[in-house]
């Protein structure tokens, strides 16, 4: 099976798993030839990719999962051996397994200059599972923007950095989910850790 099966337009950011030796996060991903690139910030899968270079990434479509991962709310996950790198990936997913080549970067934005990988994974083996795809509502749609404008928030706060701008912008995004019939806990959750105070 090709990667295009799984990343069929190149240049596009998939929001994707990354699972490195003791992490599973969210991450976007785009395919540029035979090759996934992606930039990683400080923390885990960090420190994995410096100790190793294995990793996998995830095609998944639960955007609820996506999100509670990247607040660090770990749901029951069923791990199962990859094929060809000594690591575990989420069961009944899609995946792709490879090498990774990093190396380190500063990256500068309005949240100040943060440390990370660029990183390019090769593959060595892509796996397909069949599974009925749920859909992808609206409303998840939102859930995800919540959850990337919450980390933000979060990360600004650590540094002391005036995030009344992001806070109304998450807070919008927040409201539209709700209006468009998100109820998840997730959802519930991250908007209580960053909603002002």
């Amino acid at each position: 099976m090709s990667l295009e099966t799984l990343f069929p337009e190149e240049g596009k950011v998939y929001e994707c798993l990354l699972i490195t030796r003791s992490n599973v996060t969210p991450i976007g991903i785009v395919r540029i030839g035979d090759s996934l690139k992606f930039k990683i910030f400080e923390g885990k899968s960090f420190l994995d990719l410096e100790e190793s270079s294995y990793a996998i990434v995830q095609v998944v479509d639960d955007v609820e999962l996506l999100a509670s991962l990247a607040f660090n709310f770990f749901p029951e996950l069923e791990l199962e051996d990859a094929v060809r790198v000594p690591l575990k990936k989420v069961k009944g997913y899609p995946w792709v397994e490879g090498v990774t080549n990093c190396k380190e970067i500063l990256v500068k934005d309005e949240l100040g200059e943060s440390r990370a990988k660029a990183c390019s994974l090769k593959p060595v083996y892509v796996g397909i599972v069949k599974r009925i795809l749920k859909p992808i509502s609206r409303a998840d749609n939102y859930l995800l923007e919540l959850a990337v404008l919450g980390t933000r928030i979060l990360v600004a706060r650590n540094r002391g950095i005036n995030v009344r701008e992001l806070e109304e912008e998450a807070e919008k995004v927040y409201m539209m989910y709700k209006k468009l019939g998100g109820n998840s806990k997730i959802g519930e959750k991250i908007y209580e850790l960053i909603k002002r105070v």
